[in-house]
C-alpha cells in the first residue's frame, strides 16, 4: 500500500500524555475559528464526495500534477490519514495513478 501512517507515543511531560500509542494533546478553546462556514465531519473535514470532486478536479485543472502524499494532505488540508485512504481508493478505482512514491492524474 502507498501511504505508510505511524502512530508513535512520545512521552513528553510538558506537550502531552500518552494513551494507548497515541500522543494527547489539550485543545485550545480561546482560538477563533478561521473558517466562515463549519465542516460537515467531526475532524473538520467535507464528506468523501466532496473530497473526491476536489482531488480529481484539481488533477484535471492541473494537468502533470505529481503529488506525494503528504504533499497531497497539506494541498487539499486533509489529515495524513483521511488523505491516504481517499488517495488509496481513487488508485484503486483507476480513477489517479500511484508510481514511485507519487499521485498522478492518469
Amino acid at each position: 500500500m502507498p501511504c505508510k501512517l505511524r502512530v508513535t507515543s512520545d512521552c513528553r511531560e510538558d506537550f502531552g500524555r500518552a494513551t494507548f500509542g497515541i500522543v494527547m494533546y489539550p485543545i485550545a478553546t480561546d482560538i477563533p475559528e478561521r473558517r466562515h462556514s463549519r465542516r460537515e465531519s467531526p475532524y473538520g473535514e467535507p464528506r468523501r464526495p466532496d473530497l473526491v470532486r476536489l482531488i480529481l478536479g484539481t488533477y484535471r485543472e492541473m494537468p502533470g500534477l505529481h503529488l506525494t502524499a503528504p504533499q497531497a494532505a497539506r494541498l487539499f488540508g486533509l489529515r495524513d490519514v483521511t488523505c491516504c485512504v481517499v488517495l488509496a481508493d481513487l488508485v484503486r478505482d483507476g480513477r489517479i495513478r500511484y508510481a514511485n512514491g507519487q499521485y498522478s492524474a492518469n
